[in-house]
């Protein structure tokens, strides 16, 4: 079986994209909803912040630069509230500095732009793979 048809089995959660491009938000959106989640969007991380207010996600993947909040600030302040959700950077700017900063912030991953839907999934079923042995 396919790490795409083991992981879209599960129907594992609610997951939220947060970019200010609709098309980088589609993207993504169609391809975690083909893995069997449920899919949130927010254009940035002020408006993500209301929406982890309000309910529970799985994962969550961030832009870094966005207007009104940076996916950065929006993932510091995630921290400081004690939320752990598993938070993927996104940049189309990417640099190992930028990598090691997210990171150190509490970045569960960085995903460079453009990248391959392959890469997606990898880091999702590692995500998965590494919440089931936390049970």
């Amino acid at each position: 079986m396919a790490l795409t048809d083991d992981l879209a089995e599960k129907k594992t959660g609610t997951v939220l994209i947060v970019d200010d491009l609709e098309e980088n938000r589609s993207v993504l959106e169609r391809f975690l909803f083909h893995l069997g989640y449920q899919v949130d969007l927010c254009e940035n991380g002020l408006e993500a912040l209301e929406r982890v207010r309000e309910k529970n996600y799985e994962l969550i993947f961030s832009d870094v630069n966005m207007p009104v909040m940076t996916g950065i600030e929006f993932l510091q302040t995630l921290r400081q509230s004690g939320d752990q959700t598993p938070v993927i950077m996104i940049t189309g700017f990417p640099s190992l500095t930028l990598a090691v900063d997210s990171m150190k912030k509490g970045a569960t991953d960085f995903l460079p732009k453009p990248f391959r839907l392959e890469h997606v999934e990898n880091i999702v079923a590692r995500i998965e793979r590494e919440k089931a042995l936390q049970r």
